[in-house]
């Protein structure tokens, strides 16, 4: 799994690339996240069900995946530069051992770190 140092150094990382960038998080655990995911320019999704984060994830501009599916097809549906973690799936794992990471993340998306 993605890890906060993970985060931390892609919203560095946006931050180079744009001015005046505002980090939206949508999890399925936004509690967890308010409590550690903290920064000036970072604010949560005030939505309680899945559909409506979805929604707003694919209006973002930009996004940054940790893992799973429902930050991958959030991606895929953005315009914009994409960030995924590319400590997934877990080399030699056993999802890691079944999958092809060519065919499931966009060649235009950036692997970090």
């Amino acid at each position: 799994m993605a890890d906060l140092t993970y985060v931390s150094k892609t919203f560095s990382l946006y931050r180079s690339w744009f001015r005046n960038v505002t980090f939206v998080v949508v999890s399925d655990n936004i509690k967890w996240c308010k409590q550690n995911v903290k920064d000036h320019d970072v604010v949560f999704s005030p939505f309680t069900n899945a559909f409506d984060d979805f929604a707003l994830l694919t209006s973002c501009d930009h996004v940054i995946v940790t893992s799973g599916t429902f930050g991958w097809w959030g991606a895929w549906l953005s315009s914009g530069k994409t960030v995924y973690f590319s400590g997934y799936p877990r080399p030699n794992s056993k999802l890691g051992g079944h999958m092809n990471t060519t065919d499931y993340y966009p060649g235009s998306w950036i692997g970090f770190p």
